[in-house]
């Protein structure tokens, strides 16, 4: 089992490197169009750093969301309502101000 688990890592890890080279030479061939399509976008060489950056933020939400609930809720109950809005990471960080 663990070799068949190596031996087709082995193998993804060659294809996804095929891939980039592939994408590499379809970003060469577009290049002298007008607009320079770019593939960069559209990776599949590493889709983890999003990934990691999309669960990091979501966890951020649900800990302080489970934090705001937390706290005294009749007197929050409007201010968790106006935060609940994500509006970036600075409705985060203003709550903590206003405490």
């Amino acid at each position: 089992m663990e070799e068949r688990v190596q031996g087709l890592e082995g193998e993804l890890s060659r294809q996804q490197s095929q891939i980039c080279e592939m994408q590499r030479q379809i970003e060469g061939l577009c290049q002298h169009r007008r607009g320079a399509f770019s593939l960069r976008d559209a990776t599949v060489c590493s889709p983890t750093p999003c990934v990691a950056k999309k669960r990091r933020y979501s966890q951020i939400w649900a800990e302080w969301g489970a934090a705001e609930r937390g706290r005294k809720r009749a007197r929050h109950a409007y201010r968790a309502m106006c935060h609940s809005i994500p509006k970036g990471m600075m409705a985060h960080k203003a709550s903590h101000h206003a405490r």
